[in-house]
């Protein structure tokens, strides 16, 4: 959503530098645009400035020591580039590396990477960077992240500019696990020299902090020597931690913010003031899901039977409507049509069988007869 006296374009081309963090909203909309539309084909104006809310405040800046990437995302990718990136929901797309193949026993994946990257002190990005930074990452001593990379049994630079990934099994997700933040690039002078990175920055993404304060926010300005002008259309950049929806929203309404993060909960209001204000809102396709997870060590839960009655108890429609606005999709399955599903095959919400009569011996519940087990 962005105001649009003048600044329509500012959420469109938001979206495009911050889509992993917009597609993070657990639930779409329609994908229709409210209010008054981007303005198609407008000037962008190269010394901008965008100030932008997200839900939760940045607390770690190390890529590799995330405990919570999808969040520390946001915060880190105007910073560290990745080999690959993620764009228009599940596409993944080069970065760092232009290209790159698969061993014809998917055992290996060959990365050839870009010759005019630099990191922020202006050093290039070449294989033994990335080598350095992936073994780093992989690497549970180091690394929280390790666990991510558990696939890959060695990373090898074939020459200056071309990184070969081994991998323990055929492993086509490799490219799509490398395009978080988790697979930073991080320069090899800082590890080498022990900078604490959870405090300070060492990549060579679009952008360079120039103010830090965890817990808050961090400002960022355009590094120059970036290879890709398209991806820092603003001259500066403000990302705020903001968890308070109604703060936010007032923010935003104030003037103060020129994007935001809403959140489906709040959709009936915010159509209300796109309608009535020259506000424009934007909604994104799934990226994730609510669930419920079960302890299966649990005493009980390790009857099939007890975990199928409770999935048959949970009003997957009543909960959106409720609580969600009627913006989610209610599934039976445990990932989101847009990330893997195209068909919708497997979405939708399984029907309660006719046969829910069967109590479990000493319990007494109803459960779904063999038929469904």
């Amino acid at each position: 959503m962005s105001h649009s006296k003048g600044r329509s374009w500012i959420l469109k081309a938001a979206a495009a530098l911050f889509a992993a963090s917009l597609l993070l909203t657990a639930c779409g909309g329609s994908g229709e645009s409210n209010g008054s539309a981007s303005a198609a084909g407008g000037r962008i104006d190269k010394d901008a400035s965008l100030r932008y809310a997200w839900t939760t405040p940045p607390g770690n800046l190390d890529p590799h020591r995330s405990g919570n990437y999808s969040v520390d995302f946001n915060y880190l990718a105007p910073v560290y580039d990745r080999l690959t990136q993620t764009v228009s929901g599940p596409e993944t797309a080069p970065m760092l590396a232009e290209s790159w193949e698969f061993a014809p026993d998917g055992l290996s994946a060959t990365f050839h990477l870009r010759s005019d990257a630099t990191f922020h002190d202006g050093s290039p990005v070449n294989a033994d960077a990335v080598v350095q930074s992936l073994n780093r990452a992989r690497d549970p001593q180091q690394a929280l992240v390790a666990q991510s990379f558990s696939m890959i049994s060695d990373v090898v630079a074939v020459d200056e500019h071309t990184v070969r990934i081994d991998t323990n099994r055929p492993a086509a997700d490799l490219p799509a696990v490398l395009s978080s933040t988790v697979g930073a690039i991080i320069n090899p002078a800082a590890l080498d020299s022990g900078v604490d990175l959870t405090i300070e920055t060492a990549g060579s993404g679009p952008y360079v902090p120039t103010r830090i304060r965890l817990g808050d926010h961090i400002s960022y300005e355009r590094y120059d020597n970036y290879w890709a002008a398209d991806a820092q259309n603003y001259k500066t950049l403000d990302i705020l931690g903001i968890p308070d929806d109604n703060a936010r929203l007032n923010a935003f309404r104030s003037g103060q913010l020129d994007a935001m993060l809403a959140k489906a909960g709040q959709y009936d209001e915010l159509e209300q003031l796109t309608t009535s204000s020259g506000l424009s809102m934007h909604s994104f396709p799934a990226a994730t899901y609510y669930a419920i997870q079960l302890d299966i060590g649990q005493p009980g839960f390790e009857d099939p039977r007890v975990r199928q009655a409770l999935n048959y108890a949970v009003d997957r429609e009543a909960i959106n409507s409720a609580f969600l606005n009627g913006q989610c999709e209610p599934t039976s399955f445990g990932a989101v049509r847009s990330l893997s599903d195209a068909d919708g095959q497997l979405h939708g919400s399984a029907p309660i069988p006719d046969a829910v009569v069967t109590g479990i011996p000493g319990r007494g519940h109803p459960i779904a007869g063999p038929e469904h087990q």
